[in-house]
This record gives structure tokens, C-alpha cells and sequence, in this order.
């Protein structure tokens, strides 16, 4: 039987162990990274995460760490990049879902204080618009990662065509309710 004098102490060990313990496994990573632009006519998305993340969110991606930094996907290893991101991603305009492509996605180094190095995934995308005037207001459906990795926040620019400033649209992280209300509504202020 444990003493009124030990219960104490083991309580704290138990206590300091859990911080410790949580604070060792804390998910220093970014998150999703989605910049849209305007290019001929076309809306276009530049997508990244870290290459890390997908891999626990989809383990199939495993084989992606193998890719050297700074080189493209194989085209047949994108295919099943646009299998995944066409259940993690959709994107309406007046209530219609755009069409898109996955036109390129390659491996990067990146670096933060926090983190230190780290692989990156990077996406290109294509979507066709019926409208070529304002996208404006559109509706972003984006679980990808964050599914399964809970920490993992996502933030949305709009990259103007003149000047080349990104404008922060939407910072959200995974919300099964966004998805009921028809997800994350994106317009320019």
C-alpha cells in the first residue's frame, strides 16, 4: 500500500512525465500552405506541406521521402497525388464545383527555427473557371493532412497579379463543421 507521504511525489513524477512526454512529441511542423493567382485565364494553386506530414496522414506516400529535394514527383507517383487530393480538396464558385488538374508537384528542403529541416511538398494546380471577371467569393473544401494530423492548420493567400503581395485570405485548421456548412468561405476583403 502506497503512503499518504508517496502519493504525492508519484502524482508529480506522473504529472512531470506527461508534460515532458507531450512536450517531446509536440508538432513543430507548418502547416498547409495554399496560394491562389490568376494566370491565362486560368485560376491557378500553389500548394505545400511538409512531405512528413502526408506521409502520416496517408502512410501509401512513404515512398516519397526517397525523392531527392529540389526534384519533380514521377508523373506516375503524381497520379495517385491527384487521387488523394480529389477527396481532400474541392473548390466551388457560385455553387459549382471547379474542375482542376494537378499539374506538377516536386520535393523541397525548407527550414524554420522551430523545426529545423524539413522535406516540402509542393503542388501546382489548374482550375477552370466559367467566369472570367471576379472568382470571388468561392467556398474551399481542404482536409488533406489534416484528416489524421489534428496540429496541422492551414492558411489561404490570393496573390494579386500587380503588385505580387500575397493577401492573407483564411487561416483555418480541421473542422468537421466547415464541411457542413459547405466549407471555408474565401473572398477578398
Amino acid at each position: 500500500m502506497i503512503t499518504s507521504r508517496v502519493q504525492p511525489v508519484l502524482l508529480a513524477a506522473f504529472v512531470w512525465l506527461g508534460t515532458y512526454s507531450n512536450s517531446a512529441l509536440a508538432h513543430a511542423l507548418p502547416g498547409s500552405n495554399l496560394t491562389f493567382y490568376q494566370k491565362n485565364n486560368l485560376l491557378k494553386l500553389s500548394l505545400s506541406f511538409p512531405l512528413e506530414d502526408l506521409v502520416i496522414a496517408a502512410p501509401q506516400f512513404a515512398k516519397f521521402q526517397e525523392i531527392p529535394a529540389n526534384q519533380d514527383v514521377p508523373k506516375t507517383q503524381v497520379a495517385s497525388l491527384a487521387v488523394y487530393f480529389n477527396e481532400h480538396l474541392q473548390l466551388q464558385h457560385e455553387t459549382k464545383p471547379l474542375p482542376y488538374t494537378l499539374d506538377r508537384a516536386s520535393v523541397h528542403m525548407a527550414q524554420t527555427h522551430n523545426a529545423g529541416s524539413f522535406m516540402v511538398l509542393q503542388l501546382e494546380c489548374s482550375f477552370r473557371t466559367n467566369n472570367e471577371a471576379s472568382v470571388f467569393p468561392m467556398r474551399l473544401r481542404y482536409d488533406a493532412v489534416m484528416h489524421e494530423v489534428r496540429t496541422h492548420k492551414a492558411a489561404v493567400y490570393w496573390l494579386p497579379p500587380k503588385d505580387g503581395t500575397p493577401i492573407n485570405i483564411a487561416r483555418f485548421r480541421y473542422n468537421s463543421r466547415n464541411d457542413d456548412q459547405g466549407g471555408i468561405l474565401l473572398q477578398l476583403k
